[in-house]
């Protein structure tokens, strides 16, 4: 590394640490990805589920800014998915490149490296006119960019998050509060009956306050959880999970079904796994369906390759369609007939994120609901990381 890359560097980092959106972060980072290889474009790419999103771009002319492509067909995609950089020295006789996409373009060579290496975001890339082939020494800065962007965009949505995660939790504990106190202005202490629906009120707005809280504690406990990884059993974890729900109204009208055929030896992160579960079942009964005779829940969970599927089912209200997209947000509310928190799915989705999993919703209004999820066995990743990194030394 040069003198002038390093103190490229440094004033990227510098001019990354006063962005505050991030138009500011793809903005500085694709000037200096350019600088730093002296190539003639770069692009900064997006994951947004299972598409990539060419959000930015500075180059000698247009490339594929505004676009999106399924991570399957093309290279930022595959240096997502397999967590490591990309170098092609010639786009035609490459036959990982889609040409109908790079023909209409100046480029010739590329090295495409991806924004962190454990559970990629996105993508950064570089691209040159004429023959080239990137060194070595290239590529490591490149992701040296790519690093030190990561950073910068987790913080900018940490902040983000945490700004409305304050504003919006404080505005759902002054609700209960500011009840409680109407009431206690309200209410005839020399009226027996009076006094009793006090209590009952009271007592419904403490459970929302609670919940609440608990919430916030689970958010910061995801947040700070490190990802150790054990051995994880799936009949006891469940069982406890649903045992730690019996003073929650309406447990005793549920049944659970379970049908867990794990065989293979599963490792994940056992604390997030049990929060995961808590949730999820906590969410089905409060949402439970008062005008069905037999209200139950089902937990089935078994090995799809090496990943564990866990559905869980429940004949309740169910979700309307055109809420479905933000079941997973902060504090939505499905309905207005639950004082839940609003956080139990958004803790879930996160802690989806946190262990690289997938999940999925099929809800129907006054039937029931399904959540379906796909967790990786980390016995096999690491397994994988240890393969790589001994072939990697081999050669």
């Amino acid at each position: 590394m040069t003198g002038e890359q390093l103190q490229l560097l440094v004033d990227t980092v510098q001019q990354l640490s006063l962005a505050r959106d991030l138009n500011s972060i793809m903005s500085v980072v694709r000037k200096t990805a350019r600088q730093l290889t002296g190539a003639d474009g770069a692009t900064f790419i997006l994951r947004e589920h299972d598409l990539c999103y060419y959000a930015d771009e500075d180059a000698i002319s247009p490339l594929w800014k505004g676009q999106r492509f399924p991570m399957s067909s093309c290279i930022s995609g595959m240096v997502m998915m397999h967590r490591r950089p990309i170098v092609i020295e010639d786009i035609y006789s490459d036959n990982r490149i889609p040409l109908e996409l790079y023909k209409p373009t100046f480029v010739r060579s590329l090295v495409m490296v991806p924004i962190r290496t454990v559970n990629p975001i996105g993508a950064i890339g570089n691209y040159w006119a004429n023959q080239c082939s990137p060194s070595s020494e290239q590529v490591r800065l490149l992701q040296a960019l790519a690093d030190i962007t990561s950073v910068s965009i987790e913080n900018f949505y940490a902040f983000n998050e945490l700004e409305t995660f304050i504003y919006k939790l404080s505005h759902d504990i002054r609700g209960p509060i500011a009840r409680i106190l109407g009431l206690m202005n309200i209410t005839n202490i020399e009226d027996p009956a009076s006094v009793k629906e006090f209590y009952d009120r009271i007592g419904l707005q403490a459970e929302s306050l609670d919940d609440i809280l608990k919430a916030l504690v689970d958010t910061i406990s995801i947040r700070k959880e490190e990802k150790i990884n054990t051995p994880v059993a799936f009949e006891k974890l469940v069982s406890e999970a649903i045992k730690s729900l019996e003073n929650i109204n309406g447990y005793e009208h549920i049944t659970f079904e379970k049908d867990i055929s794990v065989k293979s030896k599963f490792v994940s992160n056992k604390p997030l796994l049990t929060t995961l579960f808590h949730n999820l079942l906590d969410n089905a009964i409060k949402y439970r369906s008062e005008g069905v005779k037999k209200p139950f829940i089902k937990i089935l969970i078994s090995e799809v390759q090496d990943k564990v599927k866990i559905v869980i089912s429940d004949n309740g209200i169910g979700i309307p369609e055109e809420v479905q997209l933000n079941v997973f947000k902060m504090f939505f509310r499905g309905t207005e007939k639950s004082n839940g928190s609003g956080l139990g799915l958004y803790l879930v989705s996160h802690i989806i994120k946190h262990l690289n999993g997938e999940i999925l919703l099929d809800s129907k209004e006054y039937i029931g609901t399904t959540i379906t999820i796909y967790l990786r066995n980390e016995l096999y990743v690491n397994q994988e990381d240890l393969s790589r990194s001994v072939s990697q030394a081999g050669s």
